[in-house]
């Protein structure tokens, strides 16, 4: 009996590192921890370590917002086994890894913006307030407002072309008034010169950082005194800083944080700042995810997602196609704060 029991006792040994290896699970977040929106990066990243995803781990991947990036890290990934689910940010770098992650049989969740992230997609769903919804709220403040004169500048990016179709398909502002930008262009003088030629009554930011704080600091430094408004992107809490006050007063659309004080207080405390929108919704989608992969049918996991005792509780939706949506409102920049509006 006693030499039964140390040959048990040797086998439990022996199998206890292959039955936990075997229940081992992963989820890979891509970031862009370095580059032009580290910031944001860094923010989310920060926020997912706040949340408890119970025993699924997070590791990080850096992309750098650069798509080809993206890639090579899921593809990277995909060799792990253990790896079972994906978070990524913005539209582009979401775009670059869907089909991936369509083959792959893995689910992931996208920070982003663009509806072609979810189009015809089962295993890549989107956790944010979508470009269209953004888009229609927008539209209605233009309107409630009264500006009959609103010059579009965008970005040669996914997200914001997206925003420019919207607004040229349901707004009567004429062709002229958008223009684009590169993407990392901080020599925006000449087009600032045009614009402010135009007496603008305000000036929708459909730009990314760094053109975004470029723009608006030239645009300023020549005599535009007007009202600069847009998406989400604007309340990148660095981008203001370095505007160094020409984003002031500032409104645009944002995730609703009127239930979120007790993660903020926890934010600000570990990291002393306030998260981004964006991280609010990385925390959430971290733990939703976490919980999918580790149920029995995670895709069917996302339908329900009131069901997950997230953030947002009752107020986060499931919208068609693979959209967990929170809730919209609007916000306002008041120095380097981000201000709710009521």
């Amino acid at each position: 009996m006693r030499t039964f029991s140390r040959i048990f006792c040797l086998f439990c040994l022996v199998l206890a590192p292959l039955i936990a290896h075997a229940d081992s699970s992963k989820i890979v977040a891509v970031l862009p921890l370095s580059g032009r929106l580290a910031n944001i990066g860094r923010d989310l990243q920060n926020a997912i370590t706040l949340q408890d995803t119970g025993s699924v781990s997070v590791v990080y991947e850096d992309d750098g917002f650069d798509p080809k990036n993206t890639v090579a890290a899921v593809q990277k990934s995909l060799t792990d086994p253990e790896v079972k689910g994906f978070i990524f940010f913005g539209s582009g770098t979401s775009l670059a890894a869907k089909p991936l992650i369509e083959r792959s049989n893995i689910p992931a969740i996208a920070v982003a913006m663009s509806d072609k992230i979810v189009e015809n997609s089962q295993y890549m769903f989107r956790y944010y307030v979508p470009a269209e919804a953004q888009a229609g709220r927008i539209a209605q403040e233009i309107n409630h407002a009264g500006y009959k004169n609103v010059i579009f500048v965008v970005s040669q990016q996914e997200a914001m072309l997206g925003f420019q179709k919207y607004f040229q398909g349901n707004l009567a502002f004429p062709t002229g008034n958008y223009f684009e930008v590169q993407p990392g262009d901080t020599d925006l003088k000449s087009t600032a010169l045009k614009i402010s030629a135009m007496k603008p009554d305000a000036i929708c930011l459909l730009l990314l950082p760094p053109e975004l704080q470029s723009f608006a600091k030239q645009i300023r430094s020549i005599g535009y005194k007007g009202q600069f408004f847009g998406p989400t992107q604007i309340g990148n809490p660095d981008a203001a800083k370095a505007a160094e006050g020409a984003l002031e007063n500032t409104w645009f659309t944002g995730v609703d944080e009127a239930s979120e004080k007790e993660l903020i207080s926890r934010f600000r405390n570990r990291f002393g700042t306030n998260p981004t929108s964006e991280a609010l919704v990385a925390y959430d989608a971290a733990g939703l995810l976490a919980k999918a992969v580790t149920s029995k049918e995670p895709l069917q996991y996302f339908l329900k997602p009131t069901e997950f005792n997230g953030i947002f509780g009752a107020n986060l939706a499931f919208v068609n196609p693979n959209t967990l949506q929170p809730p919209i409102a609007l916000k306002r920049i008041k120095g380097v704060a981000l201000k709710q509006e009521g």
